[in-house]
């Protein structure tokens, strides 16, 4: 195996020095811990040889070189020579390179350096405390070095970028001691570019909801003159029927402007409702009332529902042809995402069991 010989080469070395005479015995093997002590004693001969300075610089340099998976293993990872060093004392960095390589427990050229070896991973007891105290973070970065190249191999496209949970982990770790530092170019802009689209999309929500109580505002002053017309109305009824109106056209009079009433209390509760009863109040009786009730339901009208969401809503995504919506959110039985027709209003799709957490709905970009 590539990497193999020098470390037979340490076991051997170190097995020489604990020699019977002029013999290799298993006994000065064992002394010597075998293949994993010899790495261990070079190892940690070279590292004590270093000034304290020097010796961060060996510590984030050699974290570089591990990917720590999801699982419990670690695996060494080849890194650009620029990517290794960045951020660091630059003779010192080099120094570590060049004196690791020498004692052949790291190998690589111009395209990349890597471990010799997957077993100094566990052979050298320094470095494996040293991922064990940054475990969390080498995963996280592992996972955000992954989401950039993907981000970059589908052009950059904003659905991949992170959001909510995800990116304020990612922040958060970022600008914890020197993780800055740890980021390699794609990973700043694509870092960057996910915090841009949440500001962005922040921003637009706040103009939503200015916009949406403004809206409301005009409403509350709409019914309220509506309420005034609505009495000059039913004063306009009692003169009517002072006129001598039959008892059946008061009652139809006084129960069109009662569902005008209701359609407008309705406006900022149930547009099904306000419509409903706006055309009932039309259809009862055709009065300037009722005509403007009808009229003013029909400048925010009720579209459709969804019938049979079972799921209290969380969150919610439009497909990128506007076919398709899907909601997720919970119920008594767990998360799960339905999926509908826009244009018929038809149930297509329902995936429930998401487990007891659901952080949020997207449709992939194809």
């Amino acid at each position: 195996l590539p990497g193999a010989l020098p470390l037979l080469g340490y076991a051997l070395r170190a097995t020489w020095d604990r020699r019977a005479e002029r013999m290799l015995t298993v006994a000065g093997y064992r002394d010597a811990g075998g293949i994993h002590g010899a790495i261990a004693s070079e190892a940690e001969r070279i590292y004590t040889e270093f000034p304290l300075a020097t010796r961060e610089v060996t510590r984030r340099i050699m974290l570089r070189m591990v990917s720590v998976g999801p699982g419990s293993r670690e695996t060494r990872r080849a890194v650009a020579p620029a990517e290794l060093t960045a951020g660091l004392d630059a003779a010192a960095a080099r120094a570590v390179v060049a004196r690791f390589t020498q004692a052949r427990l790291v190998s690589g050229d111009q395209d990349g350096v890597e471990i010799a070896h997957e077993a100094f991973l566990r052979a050298w007891p320094r470095l494996g405390d040293w991922i064990v105290e940054d475990r969390a973070g080498l995963r996280l970065h592992g996972q955000i070095r992954d989401d950039a190249r993907a981000w970059a191999d589908v052009g950059r496209d904003p659905g991949s970028l992170y959001r909510g949970t995800r990116l304020a982990h990612a922040r958060s770790w970022r600008a914890a001691g020197d993780n800055e530092a740890e980021l390699s170019g794609l990973e700043r802009e694509f870092l960057d570019a996910s915090v841009a689209e949440d500001d962005s999309r922040q921003a637009a929500d706040q103009r939503l909801r200015l916009r949406e109580r403004r809206q409301n505002r005009r409403l509350r002053a709409l019914a309220g003159g509506l309420a005034v017309v609505l009495s000059a109305a039913i004063a306009s009824a009692g003169i009517a029927v002072a006129s001598g109106r039959s008892a059946a056209s008061d009652r139809q009079l006084a129960l069109s402007g009662e569902f005008a009433v209701q359609s407008q209390s309705a406006v900022t509760t149930n547009l099904r409702t306000a419509d409903l009863d706006a055309l009932a109040g039309w259809q009862t009786d055709r009065t300037v009332t009722s005509l403007g009730g009808l009229l003013s339901s029909e400048a925010d009208p009720y579209l459709g529902s969804l019938p049979g969401l079972r799921y209290e809503p969380l969150d919610a995504a439009v497909s990128p042809n506007g076919r398709l919506f899907a909601v997720g959110g919970s119920s008594a039985r767990g998360t799960g995402v339905q999926v509908w027709d826009l244009a018929a209003h038809r149930l297509v799709a329902d995936f429930p069991g998401g487990g007891p957490y659901l952080q949020g709905v997207a449709f992939s970009p194809d």
